[in-house]
């Protein structure tokens, strides 16, 4: 028999969310209660629970989709769980630690490194405030370390004056 998984109701303040993550993998076998995603919303971060005993057998909206109330999410099949691969294989096949959307994103255009970031979020996941805590620590540790050494080569405080003193530089700005 096949239960569907479906996103809940959300306020009337919340138009939508994003799946942030699954923490289980199609042929996984679940149990009751068990969190098998989570949708983030601009206001907070909703986990999704197994309504019953069974196995993941198809995960419609993956990772990064946005989900309005209500819509499907995922199948369940009850079956037997000696059916499914062990879980430490899906946890072997899981690259790194689990990192919203948003931090994933913020962490790309500050270049951190997500997997050397501390989560602080349920269950250790990345946050986008964890990412902006590394970024602020790597830059002030690069800022500690320029006043300590001498200038690294080819740091761009060295070419300013000379474009700030370029008159063409202000009239093409606009």
């Amino acid at each position: 028999m096949s239960v569907e998984i479906k996103a809940p109701t959300f306020a009337e303040s919340v138009a939508e969310g994003t799946v942030a993550a699954w923490h289980k993998n199609v042929g996984d076998a679940v149990r009751r209660d068990d969190v098998l995603a989570d949708i983030e919303t601009d206001k907070v971060v909703i986990e999704i629970f197994a309504p019953t005993d069974g196995v993941l057998a198809e995960i419609v909206k993956p990772e990064g989709e946005t989900v309005e109330s209500e819509d499907l999410l995922a199948r369940l099949t009850e079956a037997a769980a000696e059916s499914a691969p062990a879980p430490e294989t899906a946890a072997a096949a899981t690259p790194g630690p689990a990192a919203s959307p948003a931090a994933r994103k913020l962490a790309a255009e500050a270049g951190v490194d997500v997997a050397a970031v501390a989560g602080t979020g349920r269950g250790g996941r990345v946050t986008k405030e964890d990412v902006a805590r590394a970024r602020a620590k790597a830059e002030a540790d690069a800022s500690e370390a320029a006043v300590a050494e001498t200038p690294t080569p080819g740091a761009a405080p060295v070419a300013m004056p000379a474009a700030a003193a370029s008159p063409a530089g202000g009239a093409e700005a606009g």
